[in-house]
């Protein structure tokens, strides 16, 4: 097994895999129509190159994934670190039965791969206590700047 790169055809199983992992998070939120905007964000970010997807296909299941991850690019001003360009990695899901045997790591590696390719000088995530060991295993490491959250509601 490998991992490799998703494309268009491939939106409504990776779209599913991150179902997969807001489920396990107990992630329900209250945007019903998220699907329909990340089926539209990922294309266009797929056709723009600033988007991208790992995945593992289920062994003799084409068109079924049992792993896989997104990762965007998103350009911030530069800073005396580098020219803003910073990956975010997201949607980081495996099947259940598969997990422990290696395919989220390829995912990553992959992932980092592409991030790199694309110029980034940095790559962002956020760990559940499941996936914290495998990304600590990979070199990510908390941020020396701790992050703050405001939360905005629309106002419409």
């Amino acid at each position: 097994m490998e991992a490799r790169q998703a494309g268009p055809d491939d939106t409504a199983e990776v779209i599913r895999l991150a179902q997969l992992m807001f489920d396990s998070l107990g992630i329900t939120g209250d945007n019903v129509g998220w699907r329909e905007q990340a089926d539209a964000r990922f294309r266009q970010g797929l056709s723009e190159g600033t988007v991208a997807a790992f995945v593992v296909d289920a062994p003799g299941a084409s068109g079924r994934f049992i792993a896989g991850g997104a990762v965007s690019i998103t350009q911030r001003l530069p800073t005396p670190m580098g020219d803003g360009r910073v990956a975010y990695v997201q949607w980081v899901a495996t099947e259940r039965e598969w997990r422990r045997k290696g395919l989220a790591r390829m995912v990553m590696i992959e992932i980092a791969r592409w991030a790199r390719e694309q110029g980034a000088g940095m790559v962002d995530l956020h760990a559940s206590a499941d996936g914290a060991a495998l990304y600590s295993e990979l070199g990510y490491a908390p941020s020396e700047n701790p992050e703050l959250r405001l939360r905005l509601r629309a106002t419409s």
